[in-house]
């Protein structure tokens, strides 16, 4: 558990690279801040760290909600042709610029159920023809190649559903190949034998592994942005050209996955450009002068459930169906008018260990991750305390509390 506690800490805590004139594509550095800049319960970090033996030492971590966020563009490029995009899961708007001219970026994303019951393996003659070529071999992507195939058949062995398939392929990915900034091979071969690469070649692998297996996938190109300080009432935002995948799946449509870290789903810093063109060369494109400025984030991405993986991750999914692969506890904290209680530190004790966090701003928590056992529960802050009793939680039982606090001095209940 030590060993796996340093792994995941140093994943954590890479720092971002700054982005620059020239840039091409990148984005693993900067990868997890960028999805964590969506996420709503950034502590819930703690619990994920620290993990205690009566948690699991999972490295897939499901994800629910839905987060937007509102940017502003200054100076961009007109090789940029940034529009307006719909997909499963994602929404980006293109609005009319403001006073200044900057151009409004309005990008939402959901991670509701998918529900898709698309059989795997699909049959290529059922699908849209012009989603059919993205099951083929193209130059970069050497799809049914040993050893791209025998890899894929071994990873997908035992699919039922073209997600379970997917989810497979992409946490694999995820979870054994490290991203490395200075490794600009985008051969799949070279990234798969080395276990790293950039985001051109992890993509590149991507792509290969999943049409080895008839699923049909292509590239896409957009920036990923990450938060790089204040400027009045904005947030400026660092952000650098990246490349990341799509996946088609019959019924429902084109779903966006990183497989760098994220398996059908990215968050609101990602801005979708446009598919990747077979053959595209890496020119180097100018980004210098361009700015880009979050106004405004709505809702977020909760961290609901883990899954055991292959590697230290963490990998994060959206869930195919209602399922549950560990216990949790949740719930809110309010004070005895029903306001909520945001901030103070909320703890879930057991015979293995104590997880700490803090409460969120919305007064919600939430312990993820967690195996069935007994436990107790404490919060406390300047002016307000509750301990609970002991209670036992069953294995994959999701156990809520709706907490009403009292004054410290008072009893509370």
């Amino acid at each position: 558990m030590k060993k796996q506690r340093m792994l995941r800490e140093s994943t954590l805590g890479r720092p971002a690279a700054r982005s620059g004139a020239g840039r091409v594509e990148g984005g693993g550095t900067g990868l997890r801040d960028a999805l964590v800049g969506s996420l709503s319960v950034r502590w819930l970090l703690v619990a994920l760290i620290i993990l205690a033996p009566d948690a699991l030492p999972a490295s897939q971590t499901f994800v629910r909600g839905t987060a937007s966020a509102t940017y502003f563009v200054k100076s961009l490029p007109v090789w940029l042709t940034i529009g307006s995009h719909v997909a499963n899961g994602y929404a980006l708007e293109r609005g009319m610029p403001d006073w200044e001219g900057r151009v409004r970026i309005r990008v939402t994303v959901a991670c509701d159920l998918m529900q898709c019951r698309a059989p795997f393996k699909p049959k290529t003659e059922q699908l849209p023809s012009y989603v059919q070529d993205y099951t083929l071999a193209e130059p970069g992507v050497p799809a049914g190649a040993k050893p791209f195939k025998k890899l894929a058949e071994d990873l997908v062995h035992g699919s039922k559903y073209q997600t379970d398939a997917v989810e497979a392929i992409l946490a694999w990915i995820g979870e054994n190949v490290v991203y490395d900034e200075t490794a600009r091979a985008d051969d799949p071969l070279q990234v798969l034998e080395g276990k790293r690469g950039y985001c051109v070649g992890i993509s590149n692998l991507a792509l290969t592994l999943l049409r080895s297996v008839q699923i049909p996938a292509r590239a896409v190109q957009g920036l990923l942005l990450k938060p790089d300080g204040v400027e009045g009432n904005e947030t400026r935002m660092d952000f650098q050209l990246h490349r990341f995948i799509e996946v088609y799946y019959p019924g429902i449509g084109w779903i966006l996955s990183d497989p760098q870290k994220t398996v059908n789903m990215v968050s609101a810093n990602y801005v979708y450009w446009k598919p990747v063109e077979k053959g595209n060369s890496q020119a180097r494109l100018d980004l210098s002068g361009m700015q880009i400025f979050r106004t405004k984030e709505e809702g977020g991405l909760v961290e609901e459930d883990f899954r055991a993986g292959d590697g230290p991750g963490p990998v994060y999914l959206r869930k195919n169906f209602d399922v549950r692969y560990s216990a949790a506890i949740e719930g809110t904290i309010k004070t005895p008018d029903g306001s909520p209680i945001g901030g103070g530190e909320i703890l879930v004790e057991s015979a293995g260990g104590v997880l700490r966090q803090q409460v969120r701003p919305d007064g919600g928590f939430s312990f993820i991750g967690l195996k069935g056992g007994e436990y107790s529960l404490q919060f406390g802050d300047a002016m307000y305390r509750y301990v609970s009793g002991k209670f036992k939680l069953k294995d994959r039982e999701i156990r809520q509390f709706a907490i009403v606090v009292e004054k410290v001095g008072a009893r509370s209940r």
